[in-house]
């Protein structure tokens, strides 16, 4: 019995992220918790890709003819005014940030060592989680803006995938804010149990966001399998996939940055 392409894709993915899991058995007591949070991260990216890899090369549908050179009307358009919503998570974890490093000596940390801040792990913890998975959401964003601005007028789906990620931004600031807090300071019971009503909702938006998106990525005819370069064509995506000769592609890649680098510069400024 052959397997359908959704299925084949989370075999693949969890095969991908399992070798992680083996690697951490076998070798989490020679490597730093430092080290292993970008492990955990390349593991996350590449399960990811290689979901995406495996389910656009079972449902591909190559056409007998060569593919367009280009999609169509791509004419320029305002900046919709939902990426102004975009602004305010990075704008609200960095106020987070600093709050959190100027009084961390006033907050109730799970931690005990209160010595120093440097060699707090809750801390250390709730930074780079605050910093990582904001990025991962802020890059969500930008790829429906880059969607939106690179891909054919014709498709609704541009305008369905800009406010997912921009729904999905906000979904994923209040799960890490939730569940991160939680995990750092002593809370009260009252609060905890308070807490799960935004997880709970914040967790469904993100299921209920990614089985839309799934649905209208099917439903969009496609000629080509995955990644494709042409410097001609001035879509981003479409039919054919992912265009990395367009410069949104640039843009997304250069978004992965900035991140990391605040992370390192957070961690080890409160060593210095």
């Amino acid at each position: 019995m052959k397997l359908s392409p959704k299925v084949q894709a989370n075999i693949a993915s969890f095969t991908a992220l399992s070798l992680f899991l083996l690697a951490d058995v076998l070798y989490g007591d020679h490597l730093s918790f430092h080290t292993w949070n970008y492990l955990a991260l390349l593991s996350f990216l590449a399960s990811m890709l290689v979901y995406m890899w495996v389910h656009n090369r079972a449902t591909a549908k190559l056409p007998a003819a060569p593919a367009p050179k280009a999609e169509l009307n791509l004419a320029e358009e305002r900046l919709p005014r939902s990426v102004w919503l975009a602004v305010a998570p990075p704008l609200l974890v960095a106020l987070e940030l600093w709050w959190v490093t100027t009084h961390w000596n006033e907050l109730p940390w799970r931690d005990e060592s209160q010595g120093s801040l440097a060699y707090n792990s809750s801390y250390r913890f709730l930074v780079g989680s605050l910093i990582f998975w904001n990025g991962v959401g802020t890059w969500m964003a930008l790829f429906g803006l880059a969607v939106w601005h690179g891909m054919s007028r014709a498709y609704e789906f541009r305008r369905t995938q800009l406010l997912a990620g921009v729904m999905n931004q906000w979904a994923g600031f209040i799960l890490i804010n939730g569940s991160m807090l939680g995990s750092a300071f002593e809370l009260p019971d009252s609060v905890e149990w308070v807490a799960l009503v935004p997880l709970l909702a914040s967790t469904s938006v993100l299921i209920w966001n990614s089985r839309r998106l799934n649905r209208l990525y099917a439903a969009v005819p496609r000629i080509g399998t995955w990644f494709y370069r042409d410097r001609h064509d001035p879509t981003f995506f479409g039919p054919r996939g992912v265009n990395l000769a367009s410069g949104w592609s640039m843009v997304l890649i250069a978004a992965v940055i900035p991140p990391i680098a605040l992370a390192e510069w957070m961690l080890h400024r409160v060593q210095g």
